[in-house]
């Protein structure tokens, strides 16, 4: 009798100890389950965060300049007006008498070509402009 309680005692003891590992098993697969679905929340948030933030950028882009092909052919013309003072006031600062305005003529006319480069103007030596969607004249 003494050996039927001590084998029952031990699989009593022996049951109990593997329930509760099997219980902590799933309790920590519990655990990282829930840190992966948060995971998963975070990068939906973010994804969500720099869709909308591309839409914005997208939408403040967009200009009637972009969509006006009248509006943006007369701001070309009057970029290619100014562009050809500057040239004017080059010439005459740097060229026929030299003074110290001449440095700020030139700085002026690079600038100028930056601002006819991004606009996607194209000057004649007339003040009359052009452009094109796909970079020609």
């Amino acid at each position: 009798m003494k050996t039927f309680a001590a084998v029952l005692a031990l699989l009593l003891a022996t049951s109990a100890s593997a329930h509760e590992e099997s219980r902590l098993k799933v309790h920590s697969n519990k655990a990282v389950s829930a840190h992966h679905v948060e995971e998963r929340v975070v990068n939906q948030e973010a994804l969500a965060k720099k869709q909308d933030m591309f839409y914005r950028m997208a939408n403040m882009k967009s200009t009637p300049w972009d969509s006006q092909p009248e509006e943006r052919e007369a701001k070309c013309a009057d970029l290619c007006m100014l562009n050809d003072f500057w040239e004017f006031q080059q010439a005459r600062n740097c060229l026929n008498r030299p003074t110290s305005l001449c440095s700020i003529y030139k700085n002026g006319l690079s600038s100028m070509d930056v601002v006819l480069t991004v606009a996607e103007c194209t000057c004649n030596n007339s003040t009359s402009a052009s452009y094109s969607d796909d970079g020609s004249a």
